[in-house]
Order: C-alpha cells, then structure tokens, then sequence
C-alpha cells in the first residue's frame, strides 16, 4: 500500500504540523468549537502562530472576545485602515498582536493608532455595532450575513 503523504512536498508537512500544534493549544484555552467555527487552519501558519501567542496571553475567551471586539471595532473607526472582513472570521493578524500586548485587565491604546483612542475593557453592545454588524453565537462581532 503506497503512503498517502509521499506526494505531498515535505515543507508543506512541516506547515500543516506547525498549525495543528499551534491550534491544539488554541483549543484546550479557547475551545475546539471555536477552532472549527472560525476556519482558523485556513488562514495559515503565521496566522495560527499569532492566534496561538494570543490565547497563550489571554487565556479566558469571555476576555479574548471582549478585547477582539473592541479591537474590530476601533479598526472598523479608522479611516484609511483595513476594511473589517465580512465573514465568519473578522480577526486579522495585527488584532491578534495587539490582543497579544492587551493582556492585562484596563485600558488599551491600539498599536499604530494615530488618534491614541483608548480602548475601555467593557462589552459592546448592539447599539455600539454600526449597521451590518452583530455578535455571533460565540460573542465576536461579525457581518449579518454570518451565522
């Protein structure tokens, strides 16, 4: 029987490793519901490298979601800033960096924020979301058009 990884290339094993160890601990600390929810294998392996850094800083997802959404949301403020993307995951790369540095309990200024907007540690609610936006079922805010 022929081994079914001989045609795929070596590098790319390495990778797919790389993910799926970084992603394992994003599941014991995050949740398994949340890895397979949010498509976080398919955003590749810095990404994971960067979420995984980021669950290992903030451990609680109550408080990661609390800290993501208020990152979104200052992002989806800024003129001249990435647009937030509409689907299931709106978390890029520079929101995990600055979850990352957001670990501990207060106020936090974005990093790369001209205004220096400080950004309270407190829920949002519907009527802070602009239209378009809602919570999914796991708190994040997302596009409506999202389950």
């Amino acid at each position: 029987m022929v081994d079914q990884c001989e045609d795929v290339p070596e590098r790319d094993l390495l990778n797919g490793s790389r993910i799926q160890v970084a992603l394992r601990t994003v599941a014991r600390l995050w949740g398994g519901d949340k890895v397979q929810h949010y498509r976080w294998a398919e955003r590749g392996e810095s990404y994971c490298k960067k979420l995984c850094a980021a669950a290992r800083e903030v451990r609680d997802w109550d408080e990661a979601v609390v800290k993501l959404n208020r990152l979104i949301h200052r992002r989806d403020q800024q003129v001249g800033r990435r647009r937030v993307r509409m689907g299931v995951n709106p978390i890029e790369a520079a929101d995990l960096i600055d979850l990352r540095a957001w670990n501990y309990q207060g106020p936090y200024t974005k990093r790369k924020d001209g205004e220096e907007v400080e950004l309270a540690l407190m829920k949002l609610c519907n009527t802070d979301l602009r239209s378009g936006f809602r919570f999914d079922k796991f708190g994040l805010v997302v596009g409506n058009d999202q389950q």
